[in-house]
Formats: C-alpha cells, structure tokens, sequence
C-alpha cells in the first residue's frame, strides 16, 4: 500500500524531463536575446490615415450618445492630429460641436461653430459645408433651449448651402437636426 501511494503522489519522470527541457531552451533563448544587447527602439509611430481619423472620429460620435462631455474632449485631443482644412477636419469640428450641444455647453458649441465659421471664410473646396456645419451647431443649441423659430431658420440655411455631392452620414445629420426641430 505505501509503494503504491508513493507512485501515484509522484510526477512521472518523462513529464519531468519534458518540464526541465523547457525551462533550460527558455533559459537559453533569454541568453541568447541579452547576450545580442538591449531590442532596437520601436519605430515612431506615424501620422494616423484619413481612413483611420474618420473611423476614430465616427466611433466617438457614437461613444458621444451616452457620453458627450468624454468624447467631445477626446476628439479636442485628436483635433492636432486632423490636417487643416481637410474632411476629417470638418467632420471632426461638426462632431464635436453637436455632442457640446448635447453635453449643454453653448459657450463651448459656440466656439467650435466659431471656428467652422473662420473656416467657411477661405476660398476652399469645402467652405459651403464648413459654414453649413456652423449654422448646424446652432441651429441644435437654440433648440435645446427651445427656441425654435429661430433655429428653424438656421437648418434651413444651412440645408440651402449643402452641395448635391455629400457622403450620405454628412448629410443625415442635417436631416436629422431639422426633423428634431421641426418636431
């Protein structure tokens, strides 16, 4: 009875040599990688793509319709990373000045629609959708606050100076800030 319960409370001789080649390759690998000297420092990371930015700025879009405050900062910490006067730049601005609306910061929707308005004063290729998206931001805040004549007029001039040319989620969020204040 004491040999047999010996044998059963032991590890099998194979499973240790098995265990033991293990940590000696192990062992040998670690050498080996010190012996050569300290890794190469990674390469710099590069500048983000405009498929990238756009993905990003889309998924704090979403991420803004619980959490406005949150993701209107983290698209004001990506804003040094979108190049000026290009489409992640716009979408970027407008994204963020409708979630400050919705976050109730009119001054700070305000200074974002400020800044689309600048914009909106180069000749640029996308200046009618950089005014649009100002009067878009205002248009929204002056129907939080309920003063909806007012921003009626604001979608509608902002509607006006849309081009025929638009990406179908650009143009969606004028459609649906004129059905919110039509309602």
């Amino acid at each position: 009875l004491g040999a047999a319960s010996h044998r059963a409370r032991c590890v099998p001789r194979g499973l240790l040599t098995i265990a033991l080649a293990l940590a000696l390759a192990w062992l040998g690998a670690a050498g080996a990688a010190f012996a050569q000297g300290p890794a190469p420092a990674p390469a710099p990371a590069s500048a983000p793509t405009a498929a990238d930015l756009t993905a990003r700025i889309l998924a704090l879009e979403s991420l803004g319709r619980a959490q406005p405050v949150a993701a209107a900062a983290e698209l004001a910490r990506l804003l040094a990373a979108t190049p000026e006067l290009s489409p992640q730049r716009l979408e970027l601005l407008t994204v963020q000045g409708l979630l400050l609306v919705t976050a109730s910061a009119p001054e700070a929707a305000e200074r974002v629609a400020a800044q689309l308005d600048a914009w909106s004063m180069e000749a640029h290729a996308l200046t009618p959708v950089a005014a649009a998206a100002a009067l878009l931001i205002r248009a929204r805040s002056l129907a939080r606050d309920s003063n909806l004549q007012r921003a009626g007029a604001l979608i509608q001039d902002a509607m006006a100076r849309l081009p025929a040319k638009m990406l179908p989620r650009d143009r969606y969020r004028f459609v649906s800030a004129q059905g919110y204040i039509k309602e």
